[in-house]
């Protein structure tokens, strides 16, 4: 299955793109609720309120008395911006922590941290 792969944390894909896809899937999970919820209550659905908290917040600074289509691209817009955005930044301080670990590896590290920094980015050594 080469589909599966791709929601995989492999490093086949850069953290952008990784970051973009599953900000899509969250964008896509929310559009089917937020279509689900606009015509039924939104107390059927109580993960709803839960995964779609920042496309609501971003919505919530726009009037309340909006048609049905501008509120959708908004809670959808808010929520693939945040998605994507607090990924990139989880991306950015698990590689800096894991390149903080990986430098003092060690001369007999455990196998956990081998695996770890198997594919960490080493600063080189200076040749001085």
């Amino acid at each position: 299955m080469p589909w599966f792969n791709v929601f995989l944390l492999k490093d086949s894909m850069g953290p952008t793109k990784r970051a973009a896809l599953y900000a899509t899937v969250v964008t896509l999970a929310v559009a089917v609720l937020f279509k689900i919820c606009f015509w039924l209550d939104d107390s059927l659905l109580p993960v709803y309120q839960w995964l779609a908290w920042p496309g609501i917040t971003w919505a919530g600074f726009f009037s309340a008395e909006l048609d049905y289509w501008p509120k959708f691209i908004i809670v959808l817009v808010g929520q693939f911006l945040f998605c994507f955005v607090v990924l990139i930044t989880v991306n950015w301080a698990w590689r800096f922590i894991k390149q903080a670990l990986c430098a003092r590896l060690g001369p007999y590290p455990s196998p956990i941290k081998q695996r770890m920094c198997a594919n960490a980015a080493r600063p080189k050594a200076s040749k001085s």
